[in-house]
């Protein structure tokens, strides 16, 4: 993978654990993010190892998720935080480059400290594997077809709900979007579906999955997309999709909204947030 490729790497979400924060999203978190991004970037480039990109993004999540149950540290991380190392100015008694994993004190983390399963650190093949597994939901690399592609046109939510699988023989939780329909049919793109869920007190969740327009359980409907997640939650998906499928399972309203983005990394505005329950008559693929 070139330098461009990794240029155009994006990362959704740093995980699970710090989706869930005030509606508003603060410089911090957003520097958080940040730093999850360019550590994708440095792995798809071949700079950064599997085990050093899990283990930065283990830290942002662990400190994104204190900034959500903390109000202290919340306050402490609005005030600022000069070395981007996540540990707010009022806490941080150490100076640390950028992308370093940190205590809570924001003292660098010693490379040498592993887990005691793992006698010797260093580069590690299952964590390069459970990384490249990882990022598969969000990285959208170059493809020199979409080049004179246009900007993809913005996909409307339609519906969602159970229905048949027809293209798998199965059956599951369904979510229909109107269909690109914009795009040189060499040029690969994408949906990106972000679902919102509320809490109790002022914090939503967000959950963003990619799914590739080849996946439309409807291909030959000129006017809608169909995409699938597979019931029951034993049947193996991603992570990020595991999340949405659990979501549509256990909630009885969300508000969606979506996106297209093609290989040349031209993205679509977002759609307008639609507040929708589960479609009475279900939703078949």
């Amino acid at each position: 993978m070139n330098a461009r490729q990794a240029l155009l790497i994006a990362v959704a979400a740093i995980c699970a654990a710090c989706a869930s924060q005030p509606a508003t999203r603060s410089t911090y978190l957003l520097q958080l993010d940040d730093d999850a991004r360019i550590a994708a970037q440095a792995f798809a480039a071949g700079s950064l190892d599997g085990r050093s990109y899990l283990a930065l993004v283990r830290d942002r999540a662990a400190k994104a998720q204190r900034y959500h149950d903390d109000p202290l540290w919340r306050r402490a991380a609005d005030l600022g935080d000069r070395d981007h190392d996540g540990v707010p100015d009022a806490y941080d008694q150490c100076d640390s480059p950028r992308g370093t994993p940190t205590d809570e004190r924001g003292c660098p983390i010693s490379p040498t400290d592993c887990p005691p399963d793992q006698p010797q650190c260093g580069p590690d093949a299952d964590a390069d594997r459970r990384t490249r597994q990882a990022l598969n939901d969000v990285a959208l690399l170059f493809n020199p077809k979409c080049d004179n592609s246009p900007t993809p046109q913005t996909p409307m939510p339609l519906r969602w709900g159970r229905g048949q699988q027809r293209l798998t023989g199965g059956a599951g939780f369904n979510l229909a979007v109107t269909k690109v329909d914009n795009q040189r049919p060499e040029c690969e793109f994408f949906y990106e579906i972000e679902v919102r869920t509320e809490h109790p007190g002022p914090t939503i969740t967000y959950t963003n999955v990619l799914f590739k327009a080849a996946e439309d359980l409807k291909p030959t409907e000129p006017g809608y997309a169909v995409f699938g997640l597979p019931m029951p939650v034993e049947i193996p998906v991603s992570p990020a999709r595991d999340q949405l499928r659990k979501i549509l399972d256990h909630t009885a309203e969300i508000k969606w909204r979506v996106r297209a983005v093609n290989g040349a990394n031209a993205l679509s505005p977002w759609s307008p947030i639609r507040a929708q329950r589960a479609a009475s008559g279900g939703v078949d693929g």
